[in-house]
């Protein structure tokens, strides 16, 4: 289960927060955070002491802003961003130097919303958080939510914290430590109520979990891939040598090999930026099944044994390009006849992009596949 924890309605706005913690404390029954804001005040960890950069001090609070009135000026012009004072009472302890929350140029500077979710294996939770929690932060949230799944679950429920899950939205201290405003604390974006934040977002989809219902996001990350900026120059063209095509082996495998050593094929190719081939493949390693009479993969450029190296062998500047895949074999491997595939894709002069494929000659693993005249 999965939900989207909203932090601030974003640029040109003036409210510190949107999501509202109905954390059960008798002092603060209702707590808010605040929208995002940085301040170097401490850049080294909690258990190591020492000043931080001049002028900002460890556990300084706001009289370390003093002096750096100026830079905090230039900066907050730079950013066409000022914090307003309703943002800075929102930060409490911390003295607000980047007003990331509102930085929005190329992109937001900081998540907005950040996405939670409860994995379960039985009584085993997997939570996965989108920030670096304190110890102390860590075991309240997993406190929370054990309390909560252990009546369905039973008492030796097992909760745990994956971190820093599909983007990252920086430190989370108790309230308590952000006060402090040592490093993780002055790294805290969205206030002294974070925590509560996740809190009462995780307890939900805990909660949900017990009653079996579905939940729905109001929330929903930004997407900025076809938006990000690129320094890399575009692929113009892809050629082949004279005489070679797309796809054909430079270099062809040996006849037989054994568990250890590595296969290495090198295949006339194109620029992989073409097609990332997300969930594809850019190679495969395949096995003759005999039973069924086709080739299978067993290996992909997902899997460690393998390797895809792309290269231009005659200058940054020319559009030839080479691919060499590596196969370590593994120790474990099955013995049989074995080919190497490569799949690719090559854009011509008017930018048409085209999918071509190669195809390795078959190769032996294992000493049962071996003969004097070859691969079996």
């Amino acid at each position: 289960m999965r939900k989207c924890l909203h932090y601030s309605r974003g640029p040109g706005t003036q409210s510190c927060c949107d999501t509202v913690c109905h954390h059960p404390t008798p002092v603060r029954p209702t707590m808010r955070t605040a929208t995002a804001a940085y301040t170097p005040h401490s850049n080294r960890p909690v258990s190591v002491p020492g000043p931080g950069v001049q002028p900002f001090y460890q556990s300084d609070n706001h009289t370390g802003l003093a002096p750096a009135s100026g830079l905090v000026a230039i900066v907050n012009l730079a950013l066409h961003s000022k914090p307003s004072s309703r943002q800075a009472t929102c930060q409490g302890s911390k003295p607000i130097l980047l007003n990331v929350g509102q930085a929005a140029k190329p992109y937001p500077w900081v998540p907005r919303v950040t996405e939670l979710a409860l994995l379960r294996i039985g009584n085993f939770v997997i939570m996965c958080l989108p920030g670096e929690f304190t110890t102390m932060a860590g075991r309240r949230l997993r406190n929370a939510v054990h309390a909560t799944l252990s009546p369905m679950l039973g008492a030796d429920t097992k909760v745990v914290l994956s971190t820093i899950c599909n983007t990252y939205s920086s430190y989370v201290t108790t309230s308590h430590e952000y006060q402090i405003q040592r490093y993780e604390a002055a790294s805290t974006l969205y206030g002294p109520h974070t925590l509560d934040a996740y809190i009462q977002t995780a307890v939900g989809l805990a909660q949900a979990m017990v009653d079996g219902k579905p939940l729905q996001s109001v929330a929903v990350p930004d997407e900025f891939e076809g938006q990000l900026i690129s320094f890399l120059p575009p692929v113009t063209l892809d050629t082949s040598p004279m005489g070679k095509a797309f796809g054909d082996v430079a270099r062809q495998p040996n006849a037989f090999y054994e568990a250890g050593q590595t296969v290495e094929v090198v295949f006339q190719s194109a620029n992989p930026r073409n097609n990332m081939r997300r969930h594809q493949t850019f190679l495969e390693v395949q096995v003759f099944n005999s039973s069924a009479d086709a080739w299978v993969a067993v290996h992909t450029d997902d899997d460690w044994c393998t390797k895809f190296t792309w290269d231009r062998p005659k200058g940054r500047f020319s559009s030839e390009s080479i691919v060499t895949v590596h196969w370590e074999v593994p120790d474990e491997v099955v013995h049989g006849k074995y080919r190497i595939k490569h799949y690719g894709d090559a854009k011509s002069l008017d930018g048409q992009v085209t999918a071509f494929e190669g195809t390795s000659r078959d190769f032996g693993v294992g000493a049962a596949m071996f003969t004097k005249h070859g691969v079996v």
